[in-house]
């Protein structure tokens, strides 16, 4: 167990508008966050895994009618602070990693723009019940959660070197989803 020391700060932004037909707020955080310790970079600051500086969040929903509402959001965000893999060796029959400066890489930014209407088909003095259809990740964006490092093995085999490769790990492709709601009142 290592002791070290931590830092975080940050501010946070809110706006929002509310109407009868309309509910549009933004949100926007800015956030840094760095940890020390001895034995990790040589004693110096290092930007943590949650250090993520730029977080926007903006969501609208317009009631078309009483029975019909349509909604959009949109978010981005920093990507994540990574170790990047430097180098890599043959060692007897293991390949081992070098890896860089501890968190020096930062992943893509994550951004994503959702959609979707809501019907209200049936209202009564005990029930609710209502019926959806949405798109999550509209743009169809390749999302980083992750970053996959390796070596490109065909080459190794013809050249008895290694030639490294990077592949980010995604989630959330273009998704669409139908969803009905019962509410007991």
């Amino acid at each position: 167990i290592e002791n070290g020391n931590g830092v975080t700060y940050g501010a946070d932004f809110f706006a929002r508008l509310i109407t009868s037909r309309n509910y549009f707020t933004i949100n926007y955080s800015y956030s840094r966050s760095f940890r020390k310790f001895d034995a990790i970079n040589g004693g110096e600051w290092y930007k943590y895994i949650y250090d993520r500086p730029h977080n926007v969040s903006i969501v609208n929903s317009y009631k078309i009618t009483p029975e019909l509402s349509f909604s959009v959001s949109f978010m981005y965000n920093s990507g994540s602070a990574y170790t990047p893999t430097v180098g890599m060796y043959y060692f007897g029959n293991s390949i081992l990693a070098e890896y860089g400066v501890k968190n020096s890489a930062r992943m893509a930014a994550y951004h994503r723009l959702d959609a979707g209407v809501n019907w209200l088909f049936k209202k009564t003095s005990k029930s609710k019940q209502s019926l959806g259809i949405s798109i999550i990740n509209i743009y169809n964006r390749s999302n980083p959660i992750y970053i996959y490092q390796s070596y490109d093995r065909e080459y190794f085999q013809k050249n008895n070197a290694f030639k490294m490769i990077q592949k980010d790990g995604a989630n959330l492709p273009f998704l669409p989803a139908l969803t009905y709601s019962l509410e007991l009142l």
